[in-house]
């Protein structure tokens, strides 16, 4: 009798199975043992031996199962004993390695990001040393170690070398770029009508070397390239751009800015009457009012008084006549100067003293010309009782400085005179300039 060739046949997890061996030529009765030795590596279902069933002149057993960790040729041994009479059948598996099983997931990544470690993503159940190869120009690798760069898409393969029981294998994987968004800063400030011109690409500062644009809605401000230019009070909407960048998205940020009058401020108070006294019983009284920042509309109230005849000569001269009984002590009057209420803030810019009130100079029925204030800074009042006359401001060496025209009643000088003592002759009179 003879047992023949019995055959193994696939790899599962490692694991050979061994194909049905048929054992025919003699008569087997049911229970017949077969044993089955392998080498000490070797397992068969946990155990040497099986059971086979007779089938009539033949005996089959279903399966037998070795499981090894390697992949060089081992010996299975069959013994099968019928009766008295012994078969033996040596079977040489030969274990065929397996392929990889491999996890190697796509990413997306943004430009400026942290750097990933492909080692962490790509998964294999061999122990096969990982290698990884790049195609395309978006991100760089380094190692291991890729690097977002420019927006786009590469492609990653991800290698998985060969190792005891396994095959070689790879996987491929797309990873996205994105650019990143810029960081912008550009906040919203006030400005003051007459100031200096603001060149907002130093006020706009952002982590991409995008260009630089801007634009602005509103009243009060236009712009000329990046140069913010003061027109009049009011407000505007100012939006910076960045424009794209190696790496960055465009952005933008809009802002608000309030245009403001500047802070008017009042250096003298001085009144002036025809009998020398500031405090008239019987007539009203004219106060000139000295500062900087007055516009036109200003209104001003004395002691709380609101009062009704005010002239804004200029930014520096205000004159308004007073009312009997508004001031009733020539010490620390209180005068308020308001120019109109600013668009951005609707609040009130609001100047205010608390000054003693002095007598410019006290006219008598001789004179016929009055100079206020004197001191000033260059801007001043001639008031003339003739119907028709001129000035000439001099240096003191008696060069002509500035001359003009006068007509009866009040008339406003102003001048770019700087500090010092001057000549002024009015008519065939001359007195002295003083400009502060």
């Amino acid at each position: 009798l003879s047992m023949p060739l019995a055959t193994i046949t696939g790899l599962v997890n490692q694991t050979l199975t061994l194909s049905a061996v048929s054992i025919s030529g003699a008569r087997f009765v049911p229970g017949t043992i077969i044993t089955a030795l392998a080498p000490a590596n070797v397992s068969i279902n946990g155990m040497s031996m099986a059971t086979l069933a007779g089938i009539g002149g033949n005996v089959a057993v279903s399966s037998l199962l070795p499981n090894t960790t390697g992949t060089s040729n081992f010996a299975i041994t069959l013994t099968a004993v019928n009766f008295t009479q012994i078969f033996t059948h040596t079977i040489v598996a030969n274990p065929v390695p397996l392929n990889p099983m491999i996890t190697f997931n796509g990413i997306n990544m943004t430009v400026g990001g942290s750097n990933v470690d492909l080692n962490s993503l790509l998964v294999s159940n061999s122990t096969g040393a990982k290698s990884f190869t790049i195609n395309g120009s978006a991100a760089t690798l380094s190692g291991n170690i890729l690097t977002a760069f420019n927006q786009g898409m590469v492609t990653i393969t991800g290698n998985i070398g060969t190792a005891s029981g396994f095959n070689a294998g790879s996987s491929l994987m797309i990873v996205n770029v994105f650019n990143q968004n810029p960081m912008i800063t550009f906040n919203g400030f006030n400005l003051t009508v007459g100031g200096s011109n603001i060149d907002l690409s130093t006020l706009l500062t952002s982590n991409s070397s995008g260009a630089k644009s801007f634009s602005v809605i509103g009243t009060g401000a236009t712009l000329s390239g990046n140069n913010l230019i003061i027109t009049s009070i009011g407000m505007v909407t100012i939006t910076g751009n960045i424009g794209t960048a190696t790496g960055f998205n465009a952005g933008s940020k809009t802002i608000v800015v309030n245009l403001a009058l500047a802070a008017s401020t009042i250096g003298s108070v001085t009144g002036i009457s025809t009998n020398g006294n500031i405090m008239s019983a019987t007539t009203p009284t004219q106060i000139t009012i000295s500062g900087s920042g007055f516009v036109s509309g200003a209104t001003v109230t004395i002691n709380g008084a609101s009062l009704a005849n005010v002239t804004v000569l200029g930014s520096n001269i205000i004159i308004v006549t007073v009312p009997v009984g508004v001031i009733s002590s020539a010490s620390n009057v209180n005068v308020q100067v308001q120019n109109p209420n600013q668009i951005a803030s609707n609040t009130p810019n609001v100047a205010v003293a608390n000054a003693d009130v002095t007598n410019s100079l006290v006219e008598t029925q001789t004179i016929q010309h009055k100079i206020y204030p004197n001191p000033n800074k260059g801007a001043f009042m001639i008031e003339t009782s003739l119907d028709k006359t001129f000035y000439i401001i001099s240096s003191i060496k008696g060069e002509i400085l500035s001359s003009g025209n006068l007509i009866k009643g009040i008339n406003s000088i102003e001048t770019k005179l700087t500090q010092g003592v001057y000549i002024i002759t009015i008519g065939e009179e001359e007195s002295k300039l003083v400009i502060e």
